[in-house]
């Protein structure tokens, strides 16, 4: 007979992202905005109340040309609090449940990813990350969307 313990499990889960003209995207797959992207993913994608989880926010720009002041916010569940971020060239800024992250110029190709380790919240099993990725640059070709 195997033996359980009562610690609740956590798994990543993600939530519908509202764009213009009535679309919507999943923020654990590509969400884009132009030739934006961005992706977030959990490790572990399930853990304990005990352990920390790292999130990884992985934004891309498929061009047709840099960017600038590209602007990344994580909204955090109620009760998750921010251990560390390590995010190379981004400028990051904690504000209570928001994770605001700027990079002042964003090449063709992925940005160095943002890594925040969170401690999850006590007593919720279920908890929802959303992440966005905007940028002023125009998509100036979207017949490549």
């Amino acid at each position: 007979m195997q033996e359980y313990s009562a610690v609740p499990i956590y798994h990543l889960s993600v939530k519908p992202i509202s764009r213009s003209a009535g679309r919507s995207a999943t923020a654990a797959a590509a969400y884009r905005a132009g030739e934006l992207g961005v992706a977030i993913t959990s490790t572990p994608t399930q853990a304990s109340e005990l352990e920390p989880l790292r999130l990884d926010i992985t934004a891309s720009n498929g061009g047709p040309g840099a960017s600038g002041n590209a602007t990344a916010i994580l909204e955090l569940p109620e009760g998750v609090t921010i251990v560390h971020t390590d995010a190379a060239g981004w400028d990051c800024q904690p504000k209570l449940q928001r994770l605001t992250c700027t990079l002042p110029n964003f090449p063709i190709g992925q940005a160095p990813v943002i890594s925040v380790t969170v401690t999850p919240a006590l007593g919720v099993t279920t908890m929802t990350f959303n992440v966005s990725l905007s940028a002023p640059t125009t998509d100036l070709d979207q017949t490549n969307n």
